[in-house]
């Protein structure tokens, strides 16, 4: 069944901010024909299969086809009281009303605090990228609302940027959102998790004096330098073994699918940022966020360096 964008709700919304994201709209949308979003599309997923982390395409495959699903949360949004404010004041979580000098300066185990330093442990900016291939102003700010979440997933379940972490989280943004990019990210992302991590046990010889260089994130096998040395390589038993791809099928992706499942609220109808100054365990609580069990820490604990 198509889906009309005349049955789309126009949320009213308030310009009292200078209307932020309207400004963003117009210097950064670009006007397309059908045959060049489907050119677009085309050349973005070949590009994207060679390249998995290039987050341009990424979001190009993700405005091009999420028209139907972003109809479909912009209607969730419209019809709940909190989303509807969200709609109608179009919040932003970006550097126009936050700094991460003010971030780090709430309570240490606070969402915003939180947050933060997920941001600066992987170097991220609180900005994301603009939308450009949507053409709808309303869908628009649903697709960037839905886009500045991300980083807020990764916290609420205590998620790190691991290839089998992302399919996890993009598992429960599928369900949550159905976006059809989520469930792409899912199914080629579990094509490129690693086989096999080998890191050193002890948290000691973790912070190896050999120079960590730099990884891909889908390479099959994944050494520590300390155990990739032929000379000085450590022994099997101060060596741990992680299985990433078996441990995503058989734990991980079930995890995923009964977290979302327990979730009382559906995340683009809340306004986060009312939670930023209070304790992550208050909003998850109130979320019906269940993070990863302690056995699969391993995998998915925020820290540096996670591939060692």
């Amino acid at each position: 069944m198509c889906i009309s964008l005349s049955r789309l709700v126009k949320v009213p919304f308030s310009r009292s901010s200078k209307d932020t994201f309207y400004d963003l709209f117009i210097r950064n949308h670009i006007p397309t024909t059908g045959l060049e979003k489907t050119l677009l599309l085309i050349r973005s997923t070949l590009n994207g299969i060679r390249r998995p982390a290039d987050s341009n395409s990424v979001a190009c495959i993700t405005e091009i086809t999420g028209k139907r699903s972003l109809i479909k949360l912009h209607q969730l949004m419209a019809d709940d009281p909190e989303g509807s404010k969200i709609l109608k004041n179009r919040l932003l979580i970006d550097s126009t009303v936050y700094s991460k000098s003010k971030l780090r300066m709430l309570p240490k185990d606070s969402l915003g605090r939180k947050l933060v330093e997920f941001l600066d442990i992987y170097n991220f900016k609180l900005d994301r990228p603009p939308v450009r291939y949507v053409d709808d102003e309303d869908l628009a700010y649903v697709m960037y609302r839905h886009r500045q979440m991300h980083d807020i997933l990764h916290v609420a379940f205590e998620l790190n940027v691991t290839v089998e972490a992302e399919v996890a989280l993009k598992c429960i943004e599928m369900m949550h959102s159905g976006m059809p990019m989520s469930l792409f990210g899912s199914i080629f992302g579990l094509i490129i998790t690693p086989i096999l991590r080998i890191r050193p046990i002890d948290p000691i010889l973790n912070n190896s004096k050999i120079p960590i260089k730099s990884i891909d994130p889908s390479d099959p096998i994944q050494f520590h330098p300390d155990c990739d040395n032929y000379e000085h390589t450590l022994y099997p038993d101060q060596k741990e073994y992680l299985y990433p791809v078996r441990t995503t099928i058989k734990e991980l992706l079930p995890w995923a699918y009964n977290a979302e499942k327990c979730m009382k609220r559906n995340i683009y109808t809340v306004i986060v940022e009312n939670w930023f100054d209070k304790p992550l365990s208050e909003f998850q609580d109130y979320m019906g966020i269940k993070p990863p069990p302690p056995n699969l820490s391993k995998y998915t604990r925020i820290r540096p360096h996670p591939y060692y």
